[in-house]
């Protein structure tokens, strides 16, 4: 546990902080919260979008009870995972209306036909 005066890691029966001398009580004693779904979920988004983005959506809800904590890491998490599962769609479909591709197969069926001859 952690005093809340210096947050300095005390042990639980302790009564004086050894760090700022502050006496404790129940209410000064707390534990230190911590959101690592936030965190793991940006990270995630950019291997593994979507599981950042499970992730990320865990770690928002996690927020609220963490004091608000990886609030702005798990909404980070969320638009990275979406923009990096949606690149690779939006791409393809760009080449296909395009037709880059068919320019492509008809270059490669020539250096082929030529290649057998």
């Amino acid at each position: 546990m952690y005093c809340s005066l210096c947050n300095e890691k005390v042990l639980a029966h302790t009564r004086v902080c050894p760090n700022c001398g502050a006496e404790f009580e129940k209410k000064y004693v707390k534990k230190r919260v911590r959101n690592e779904y936030a965190t793991g979920g940006l990270i995630m988004s950019f291997l593994v979008p979507i599981i950042g983005f499970i992730c990320s959506i865990i770690g928002l809800k996690n927020a609220r009870l963490c004091e608000g904590k990886g609030k702005v890491r798990s909404v980070l998490g969320i638009i990275i995972s979406v923009l990096m599962f949606a690149a690779p769609i939006v791409a393809v479909v760009v080449v296909i209306k395009t037709g880059v591709l068919n320019g492509l197969i008809d270059q490669l069926t020539e250096l082929i036909s030529g290649i057998t001859g």
